[in-house]
């Protein structure tokens, strides 16, 4: 088992402050998605989540993962990001949050019908700086 480095269980409230932090993260990356889907420049765009959680807080509320690849597939501009790989690589350390995050992003993903084949998603479940060194 893996030891937490806090003492929150598995999922938990979502506090105001994390509320603000994800509209930041979805308004940051709506942006810079329209401009790298679109680039003749770049073909492959990767967003890592280090310390992605459990997918989603105690009252169902999305968690940055799910947020994130919302921003992607919603983004009114996506049809024309087709020439695009978007690659997301999640990582949560702790292995009962990942489990949930997995759990999560399947049914995301199923809900969805499936995700396009220009977005791939990869969870992990290591330490930070030890993935960081690797990738």
């Amino acid at each position: 088992m893996v030891k937490r480095g806090d003492k929150l269980p598995t999922r938990w409230g979502r506090p105001p402050h994390t509320k603000a932090k994800h509209d930041i993260l979805v308004a940051y990356l709506h942006a810079w998605f329209a401009i790298f889907g679109q680039s003749q420049r770049h073909s492959r765009v990767v967003v890592f989540d280090g310390f992605a959680g459990p997918g989603r807080y105690s009252e169902e509320e999305s968690g940055s993962p799910v947020l994130s690849l919302e921003a992607l597939l919603d983004h009114n501009a996506f049809p024309r990001f087709s020439g695009t790989e978007f690659v997301f690589l999640f990582n949560e350390f702790d292995k009962a949050r990942s489990d949930s995050l997995e759990l999560v992003l399947e049914e995301f993903s199923e809900g969805r019908g499936g995700l396009p084949d220009n977005v791939k998603v990869h969870t992990e479940s290591q330490n930070f700086s030890k993935l960081a060194e690797q990738i």
